[in-house]
């Protein structure tokens, strides 16, 4: 009972400041001490056992009561050793599946302490201003992609025919514009020119 008793309190004083090889290791503890509880529990049974044989053999031989009453008090304390046995395993199963939580726990708090400094981090170095600002941000070069996309996009001039037709019609039933008045001037014929100068060569010829 002491030896339990004082496994017990080293494991919850280390559990004030404990890490998971701390916890490991005495959970290692606990599970050397449940080993040698199962042999002293197996021992226990073996002589158990063995009084009831003898008790057996006592009561078919004609024993004396004093040593019928001695052989039946020691099974009686063998049995009482051996429930203690079983309530300090018990606990010590339940010792180790609180020990194991408890490791899960601190590797818990360790990735919060992690998650809170890089939260702290961000928060440093991304501000609700310059998100707010990033986000402005993107929403014009937003609008102005939309608008580049418009640009490229846009779809080719398309007419109406019948408004070509009635603009079409009401061209031809326009009235026809005033004439402008010309001066024509008489052609000179070039025949006549050609038999001149024919009739003034001689002339010239002989002149000379």
């Amino acid at each position: 009972m002491y030896l339990v008793y004082r496994i017990k309190m080293g494991c919850l004083q280390s559990l004030i400041r404990t890490t998971p090889s701390q916890t490991g290791q005495c959970i290692q503890h606990l599970k050397k001490i449940d080993m040698l509880l199962q042999e002293m529990l197996s021992k226990y049974g073996r002589q158990l056992h063995q009084v009831e044989e003898d008790l057996r053999y006592g009561l078919r031989n004609g024993q004396p009561k004093s040593s019928l009453i001695t052989k039946l008090r020691k099974k009686k304390i063998i049995l009482h050793y051996m429930n203690q046995c079983r309530q300090k395993i018990d606990s010590i199963v339940q010792k180790q599946y609180a020990l194991e939580q408890l490791d899960i726990t601190a590797m818990q708090v360790e990735a919060m302490k992690g998650t809170a400094k890089v939260l702290k981090s961000f928060s440093k170095t991304h501000n609700i201003e310059k998100i707010e600002e990033l986000q402005e941000n993107m929403a014009d070069l937003q609008d102005q992609i939309m608008e580049i996309n418009e640009v490229i996009g846009a779809e080719p001039l398309m007419f109406d025919e019948s408004e070509l037709e009635d603009e079409l019609m009401s061209i031809m039933n326009e009235p026809a514009p005033t004439p402008v008045s010309t001066v024509e001037f008489p052609l000179v014929p070039e025949d006549d020119t050609v038999d001149e100068k024919e009739k003034l060569l001689p002339v010239l010829t002989h002149s000379t």
